[in-house]
């Protein structure tokens, strides 16, 4: 069985387009299907949809529970990129609420993983962020549950969806 997603186009690496998330954005946020396995299986499944139909729906509260996330990370990732007091305090100052980190970061894109659990694939909340612009930020999840937050590799990489199926005692 063929499935799709609307807006979606085959591109040099897998299939890429824009997803509708409007509390995350006035504009569509670029999306792409298969993280960094999108070779390995350059289709859209069912999985995919599910995630996709998910991440849509649910938007207002992944945002929140993402947000939340971010926040309780914010002051470990303040300290370990160990800026002096005056750079710490343009870029990565002290915050209160989750409003104030929205001022900080921004969704770039959003990742829909070749790794599934319950039918619903793996979801990556990709970020720029004023602290690492090289970098980045990222987020995984499954459904509405927070897997990890890094970098912005963290939300393309497929085995750290598999190393949470394990931890679920889960095999794939």
């Amino acid at each position: 069985m063929e499935y799709s997603i609307p807006n979606l186009t085959l591109g040099e690496f897998g299939y890429e387009g824009n997803i509708p998330l409007s509390s995350w954005s006035e504009r569509a946020v670029t999306l792409e299907i298969g993280g960094d396995m999108v070779e390995d299986n350059p289709k859209v499944t069912l999985e995919h949809v599910n995630g996709y139909n998910f991440t849509i729906e649910k938007q207002e509260y992944i945002k929140e529970i993402i947000m939340e996330a971010i926040f309780k990370e914010y002051l470990i990732l303040r300290e370990s990129y160990g800026f002096d007091v005056e750079e710490a305090n343009e870029i990565m100052p002290e915050i209160n609420t989750t409003y104030d980190l929205e001022q900080f970061i921004e969704l770039s894109g959003v990742h829909i993983l070749n790794v599934n659990y319950v039918e619903i694939a793996y979801i990556g909340y990709e970020f720029r962020c004023s602290w690492d612009e090289e970098h980045g930020l990222g987020v995984l999840t499954h459904k509405d549950r927070i897997v990890e937050v890094g970098g912005a590799d963290t939300s393309v990489l497929t085995w750290k969806a598999e190393v949470d199926f394990e931890a679920l005692g889960i095999v794939h």
